[in-house]
């Protein structure tokens, strides 16, 4: 029946049309209104909105930022990071925005719903020194971390230059060091697998100068900081860990390596500001602003597109970094002196870098033989924790924090350190020596109880 009615519907004349001319002409139509569909779609597709200003960090205590994007679109956000729909904040007038906040936007024309457009904004008054022309990478570790658990798979690039560093393998990624100076976080590299990827790109180099606020943990000769390359030796533009105190600056031209070493730029365990400033031919290493080390036999940096570009290992995926990473500016442009010193004062009054090395811990009782068991107090600057051990052991920031005397109960050798803002003093370290067979150490094995007569010192702290 349905086909007589179609036969009927297309006859012309006293002609019917058959049934495969019916069918084509059928198809045609079909196709058309698919096409005329697709079209009327892509008419309506809605663009991603633009956030103004995009990523970055301010100089100011706070920001205005607005939404825009395409005529009769709406608009909205969120503040927290979190995907926008049409049922988040809707857009009505510019956001102010004091503390950082991940901004996140979509635009909406019914029936369609744009992408979403991201921006990291960070208002930071006490970053208005920092200069920005040139700058390509600015990686802060109290904003832009992105994390699985304490795994970072994305680390913010706040230069406004989009070179953010990215892992999507869970065992490569770096973890999230909580407070691990002044207050702020820090990034931690374990030396074997982890590391960050760069983007393509760093090419138009006409000088360069790198800042890294960094705390080595152990090192593996060769050891990349940052290497920006296209292989183990293509163009690389790398700082490195050649010793356990030292720091070292290579240019590549195509494969023909120029350097500069600095033996004692790096203290393990310690966060300095690293710097290397490079104008063309001369490159310099300082280490938290005073000289390290200076050659004016540098290579030119070649203007050439880098494409294998990592933090905490080299661009051949080797060398892999062991410690912490608290915040990285790389400039494409040598700075001036009046620069420099500008950004160093900014990482200084951030981190209190330039602080003076806390004074070790002093002691009760010094290095001695003893008769009996007896107690040791230990004192340091009234800011500092002092962390120790009594096996002998260095101590670290987590060691036993002290709180009060020290009980010595047989040969043991005690080890202190004061820490402020995360800078450590040097070891104090004393050993106490007891009569073994009246004062033996603890014996698993041994079940029997401890008795022990404690005598308090007599000697006083200065």
């Amino acid at each position: 029946m349905i086909h007589l009615l179609f036969v009927k519907h297309f006859s012309r004349g006293k002609e019917a049309v058959t049934s495969g001319t019916l069918l084509s002409r059928c198809r045609t139509v079909i196709l058309a209104v698919v096409a005329w569909f697709s079209l009327a779609t892509a008419a309506y597709a809605v663009n991603p909105p633009v956030i103004t200003p995009g990523t970055g960090v301010y100089n100011a205590s706070q920001t205005q930022a607005t939404i825009t994007g395409d005529t009769g679109a709406t608009f909205y956000y969120t503040l927290d990071g979190s995907t926008p729909t049409t049922s988040s904040t809707l857009y009505a007038t510019a956001i102010s925005i004091s503390d950082p906040a991940v901004v996140k936007a979509i635009a909406f024309i019914s029936p369609n719903t744009s992408t979403v457009t991201s921006a990291y904004i960070q208002s930071d008054p006490n970053a208005a020194p920092v200069p920005r022309t040139g700058l390509s990478v600015w990686l802060r570790s109290d904003f832009g971390v992105v994390t699985s658990g304490s795994s970072v798979n994305t680390w913010v690039d706040l230069s406004g230059s989009g070179n953010n560093g990215t892992q999507g393998t869970t065992a490569k990624q770096p973890t999230v060091v909580s407070s691990a100076i002044n207050g702020r976080n820090g990034i931690k590299f374990n030396g074997t697998t982890q590391n960050l990827a760069l983007p393509t790109g760093f090419a138009s180099f006409t000088g360069s100068t790198i800042f890294i606020v960094a705390q080595p943990n152990a090192v593996t000769a060769g050891a990349r900081l940052i290497d920006l390359g296209n292989g183990a030796t293509s163009n690389n533009i790398l700082i490195q860990e050649p010793t356990s105190t030292g720091a070292a600056f290579y240019i590549y031209n195509a494969a023909s390596p120029t350097s500069v070493t600095s033996s004692s730029a790096l203290t393990l365990k310690q966060f300095h500001l690293l710097e290397v400033v490079d104008s063309g031919t001369t490159a310099t290493i300082y280490t938290d602003g005073v000289l390290g080390a200076t050659s004016a036999a540098m290579n030119t940096i070649n203007n050439v597109s880098r494409a294998n570009n990592f933090i905490g290992q080299s661009s051949s995926g080797t060398n892999f970094y062991n410690g912490q990473i608290a915040e990285l500016l790389v400039y494409n442009v040598t700075l001036t002196a009046d620069q420099i010193a500008d950004v160093e004062a900014y990482i200084a009054a951030r981190y209190q870098i330039a602080a003076q090395v806390p004074v070790a811990p002093i002691v009760s009782v010094a290095t001695s033989t003893l008769t009996q068991p007896t107690q040791v107090a230990l004192a340091a600057d009234p800011t500092a924790d002092i962390r120790f051990t009594i096996d002998g052991t260095t101590p670290t920031s987590t060691s036993n924090l002290y709180l009060g005397p020290v009980n010595v109960y047989y040969t043991q050798t005690l080890k202190a350190i004061a820490i402020i803002n995360g800078i450590s003093s040097s070891v104090t370290s004393t050993t106490y020596t007891l009569n073994s067979t009246q004062f033996p150490a603890p014996n698993v094995s041994d079940t029997t109880p401890l008795q022990i007569n404690t005598v308090l010192p007599n000697i006083s702290i200065p």
